[in-house]
């Protein structure tokens, strides 16, 4: 289950979250965390979980890995791990 705050009309993450695969949304914690995306039509697409130290501890959905913005908001890079 994902907790916190999604928003269709929040752009925070992203300035443009449509890719051309679909449009998707961020769904925020208590942080500002990113812990997951929805699609256009409220569909799952990523979940997120963290370690306190920004650090993912969980991570799911068949679009999790494509993601760039996550924790704190701040881009991830998977090539580096940060």
């Amino acid at each position: 289950m994902l907790r916190g705050f999604c928003s269709l009309e929040n752009q925070t993450a992203q300035r443009n979250l449509d890719r051309p695969d679909g449009t998707f949304f961020p769904c925020y914690d208590g942080n500002a965390n990113i812990t997951g995306y929805v699609d256009g039509s409220g569909n799952i697409r990523a979940h997120y979980g963290y370690s306190p130290f920004g650090e993912t501890t969980v991570q799911s959905g068949d679009l999790a890995h494509t993601f760039r913005f996550r924790f704190s908001t701040e881009y991830w890079d998977e090539e580096t791990r940060s």
